[in-house]
């Protein structure tokens, strides 16, 4: 009886921890997408399958349309919005994931129409 050993398991090894390392550091790390017309439509960085840091998204014209930060997925801290034009319509404040502060909310003419005081996602 004969016996053949062929190691291809060291080739599938090796192109897994490949495949992850690609994954990983390649497309999770820098997340961006475009429009059809090459425009980016978000950007931001994931760590451990969660949001991390500033994350932005723009209109499909290239302005932007939201900003703001996140810490271990959650939303953190100053997030912003802005019309089609890049005119700010909304700024807010962000605690572990909940309006907490100021929101404040602009119309087309640059006029503040609204300011409420949020805590815990509620107004008050």
């Amino acid at each position: 009886m004969s016996y053949s050993y062929h190691s291809y398991h060291k080739v599938i090894t090796a192109f897994i921890f490949l495949a992850w390392g690609v994954f990983h550091f390649v497309i999770k790390e820098d997340n961006k997408f475009e429009y059809n017309n090459g425009q980016k439509k978000r950007s931001g960085s994931v760590k451990e399958n969660k949001n991390n840091g500033i994350w932005t998204w723009y209109y499909d014209n290239g302005v932007k349309n939201m900003e703001g930060n996140f810490i271990n997925g959650k939303r953190e801290g100053k997030w912003i919005t802005w019309d089609t034009v890049g005119n700010k319509i909304i700024e807010c404040e962000y605690i572990n994931d909940q309006l907490n502060g100021e929101y404040i909310l602009w119309n087309s003419n640059k006029e503040i129409t609204q300011k409420m005081i949020y805590k815990n996602d509620y107004p008050i």
